[in-house]
């Protein structure tokens, strides 16, 4: 009876995940989008893992009150929680509808992160870190090909980018090579957000940057 107990027990640890994780996903409509096979949703069976999605088209980073209430504002999705792992997008409608991807679209990125890691993102995260949790931001595709209405927007998104990848204790999650601009079945009709393959690349990319993370 104890050595059929000891193995069922083994059984368990054997077919148990490695360790069990508190996942939150924030951000705007590329990590919303596609519904139960959103990116969230798709990581979550990649994982094995539950992932608690918070995430919600058309939000930003910093807004006023009332979209602030509403769940527009990226920081406050996540609010004063504190879990093991945090999976993001966030600042490409801050750069986009903020500035139409036009002038003003740098000092945009700017506020954002400013070269030595500060401004409103920058300082978000900084507070998240400090606090314990692994960041882990999913950066932003590249249009299609023909372009999308971001277009405009790239110079100052990629260099967004490269401000993220070097604050301590955030993991960029570039997707520029898994999603290639020629394969028009990785984008939404609006070629702007993923299709439901698309998302699926983007959370196996994730999945295997969280899995790769000491």
């Amino acid at each position: 009876m104890i050595l059929r107990f000891a193995a069922l027990a083994l059984s368990v640890l054997l077919t148990a995940p490695v360790q069990a994780q508190d996942i939150i996903a924030i951000g705007d409509s590329i990590m919303d989008w596609n519904g139960a096979q959103s990116v969230p949703a798709q990581l979550s069976r990649e994982l094995g893992l539950p992932v608690d999605d918070r995430s919600l088209a058309g939000a930003r980073i910093s807004t006023g009150f009332w979209d602030r209430m509403a769940g527009l504002d990226i920081r406050a999705q996540l609010g004063g929680d504190r879990p093991d792992i945090l999976v993001m997008t966030g600042g490409g409608n801050d750069i986009g509808t903020g500035c139409g991807c036009r002038a003003g679209c740098a000092e945009a990125a700017e506020a954002l992160v400013t070269e030595d890691g500060q401004g409103t993102l920058g300082d978000f995260l900084g507070d998240v870190v400090a606090d314990g949790t692994q960041v882990f931001v999913l950066g932003y595709a590249d249009p299609p090909v023909g372009g999308n209405a971001f277009s405009g927007c790239i110079p100052h998104l990629r260099a967004l980018a490269e401000r993220l990848d070097g604050l301590s204790g955030v993991t960029l999650v570039p997707v520029r090579r898994a999603i290639d601009p020629a394969d028009l079945s990785l984008y939404d009709a609006d070629r702007v957000h993923p299709s439901v393959k698309g998302s699926a690349v983007m959370a196996r990319v994730l999945a295997d940057a969280i899995a790769a993370a000491p």
